[in-house]
């Protein structure tokens, strides 16, 4: 049987000012929404090797 795999791509665009407080941010929401990625799918498979957020 072959394990079901998949590719989700998302993506926010606009205009935005490279400040240092603005790269805080963005570093914040991608570590909180790479922990809740992670426990999501820990809990529905059970397992886990790898989630890339940027």
């Amino acid at each position: 049987m072959e394990t079901p795999k998949s590719t989700v791509f998302v993506s926010y665009h606009g205009e935005t000012d490279f400040t240092p407080e603005n790269t805080r941010y963005h570093s914040a929401i991608r570590y909180i929404l790479n922990m809740r990625f992670v426990e999501s799918v820990r809990e529905d498979e059970g397992s886990l090797f790898f989630i890339p957020i940027r």
